[in-house]
């Protein structure tokens, strides 16, 4: 169920990101807008992962591997937390762009991409727990 959860809101983050950067390529006002509305269904799946964590710690006192997705679940979804909290901030540059680019946004769609395929191994990583799928991503 944790686990489940922190992968959701991994591959919900996922698509924030992705959106805000095509909102920034293309100066797409309403998908930035409809970016910024999802904080605060993400704020609550985030909230409700910390109340599991807490829960499972006060109530179930996990050993061993129980403890190491425990931990490594409120990790995850700290960093994936801070990955939504900076793409809210990159889809809002679309509204306060008047015109368009002053220059092309040359590596901007590959860098996005990168970031993409990273986090996406990283949840695989997570998901059946592979290590060397983790380490590979980590450079």
């Amino acid at each position: 169920m944790l686990k489940e959860a922190v992968l959701s809101l991994g591959k919900m983050v996922q698509r924030v990101f992705r959106d805000s950067m095509i909102a920034v390529e293309h100066l797409d006002i309403k998908l930035a807008e409809r970016t910024i509305a999802s904080e605060t269904e993400l704020n609550k799946l985030e909230e409700g992962i910390e109340v599991s964590i807490c829960d499972l710690l006060a109530l179930q006192q996990p050993i061993a591997s129980d403890l190491r997705l425990v931990v490594s679940s409120l990790k995850i979804a700290a960093d994936l937390k801070r990955i939504e909290g900076l793409s809210i901030n990159i889809a809002k540059i679309p509204g306060k762009i008047d015109g368009g680019h002053i220059k092309p946004l040359v590596d901007t769609r590959k860098m996005a991409d990168i970031a993409v395929y990273m986090l996406e191994n990283s949840l695989k990583a997570f998901q059946t727990q592979d290590v060397e799928l983790r380490k590979s991503d980590s450079g």
